[in-house]
């Protein structure tokens, strides 16, 4: 008699949660081991123009030294600045490019227009002037932090003035053109988004002998004011 004998087979299941954690740490430790050694790229910097020192305060008759620096430029071959300011607080007096500017020791021309006693800009009637500077010939500079020129102003009446950098967006107006602010790369022609820094000056108005002419009663009512409460007191 022929005998059989059935062969049965138990088959465990693994749990579906503990086979998903195991996938995950597997893909985990694959994905690690494939960012080794790649390269981390970040985004350039945002080129800036600040004026600085950014704020000051002056009597009437001193002069303020502003310096305007251009910061994260790569590939510089030129550039044009428009500076706007109130001429019945502020008078600019002087602008020149010092030793240190952005294209010191290359063949370069710089040039400013110093007809600051024209009307100015026709819309919001504030003055304005134009400087720049282009290297001469090829080649080009990258600027971390340079200066693009320095300028000389003037307190001639109090208030508060702003010393602005004109951008696109808020240029100078003349009677057929618009004036702004660019910079020139010789690699791209990307238009550069510049962060700007302005100027802030508040002008300390002078005590004239006639203010205090008037302003001597006032202090007279009051000594006697104060005289009389002492008295009352003793």
């Amino acid at each position: 008699m022929l005998k059989t004998t059935n062969l049965t087979v138990h088959v465990t299941r693994r749990p579906i949660l503990s086979v998903f954690v195991s996938a995950v740490i597997f893909c985990a430790i694959i994905l690690s081991g494939l960012s080794v050694g790649m390269p981390i790229v970040s985004a350039a910097p945002t080129p800036q123009i600040l004026i600085s020192p950014s704020s000051a305060s002056l009597n009437i008759g001193q002069i303020f030294t502003a310096t305007v620096n251009l910061t994260d430029f790569p590939n510089l071959i030129g550039y044009q600045l428009v500076l706007k300011y109130d001429g019945n607080l502020l008078n600019l007096t002087n602008l020149w490019f010092p030793d240190n500017n952005v294209f010191s020791g290359q063949n370069a021309q710089t040039v400013w227009s110093n007809d600051t006693g024209a009307a100015g800009d026709t819309v919001d009637h504030l003055n304005y002037t134009v400087a720049g500077g282009t290297l001469i010939g090829s080649g080009s500079v990258s600027v971390s932090n340079g200066v693009l020129c320095e300028a000389n102003f003037t307190a001639v009446n109090g208030g508060l003035a702003t010393i602005q950098v004109c951008t696109t967006n808020a240029p100078a107006h003349d009677q057929s053109a618009t004036w702004y602010t660019y910079c020139e790369d010789s690699s791209t022609t990307v238009n550069y988004a510049f962060t700007i820094t302005n100027g802030s000056i508040t002008v300390i108005p002078e005590f004239t002998a006639i203010a205090l002419l008037m302003m001597l009663p006032i202090l007279g009512a009051a000594v006697l004011i104060a005289r009389k409460k002492f008295a009352r007191r003793a």
